[in-house]
């Protein structure tokens, strides 16, 4: 398994991130864009607390979703990579946990409607998870970053850059999983961070990279 790119990768999340974690945060002095008015019928931009609700959601649909991938893996033989669906699923539900805490602070309830897992074959599997952490890293996470941005709303910030950092982190091993399944057969060593979600295969760090705790917050997944 190809380890140094995950280590580069917590390096640069180690630079992205303010070193006091991403709750310890000093609130950032951004001046939010004036307000342009808007055309007749055109759609509203969705607030930052919208954006919590919609992560929120996703979240929660994904962990049942690897879940389901973790027993299909487990079904053909593919032990290595039913764990790293059930980390995924674990960091799924510690970042929807994240978002309905701030969620609740904001005055309203998190609630999630589960849709129906679509179930393919390993592969099929991992090609759609690294399809949807693409969608986040590229698309969805960065919209909402610049919203939280825009609102100087430093938590909502931190707590989008924290989730870019760790699906980058689940994208890479997505990846490698694809380029290598035969080898991923047998049980190995994932390991997901209790505080914030990231994801890896070796600890040889002090502190998390993404969310700055102890590395003993990372539990192995069986």
């Amino acid at each position: 398994m190809r380890t140094w790119n995950i280590k580069i990768f917590g390096w640069v999340c180690g630079v992205l991130l303010l070193p006091a974690g991403i709750w310890a945060a000093p609130p950032l002095k951004v001046t939010p864009a004036p307000l342009q008015p808007r055309a007749a019928g055109a759609e509203k931009t969705p607030s930052t607390l919208d954006n919590l609700v919609t992560a929120y959601r996703g979240e929660a649909n994904a962990q049942a979703e690897y879940l389901a991938f973790a027993e299909k893996a487990e079904a053909e033989g593919y032990h290595k990579v039913a764990q790293l669906f059930k980390g995924a699923a674990m960091s799924e539900g510690i970042r929807a946990a994240n978002h309905a805490a701030m969620i609740k602070r904001s005055g309203r309830t998190p609630s999630a409607e589960l849709e129906q897992a679509t179930v393919g074959t390993t592969r099929e599997n991992l090609e759609a998870a690294l399809k949807g952490a693409k969608h986040g890293i590229e698309t969805m996470y960065p919209a909402f970053l610049k919203q939280a941005e825009a609102e100087n709303n430093a938590k909502a910030r931190m707590t989008f850059r924290s989730v870019l950092a760790v699906e980058t982190g689940h994208a890479l091993l997505y990846a490698e999983a694809l380029s290598h399944l035969k080898s991923w057969k047998k049980a190995g060593d994932i390991f997901v961070c209790q505080i914030c979600g990231n994801m890896v295969e070796v600890i040889d760090f002090q502190y998390c990279p993404v969310c700055k705790q102890p590395a003993s917050e990372y539990v192995k997944i069986d």
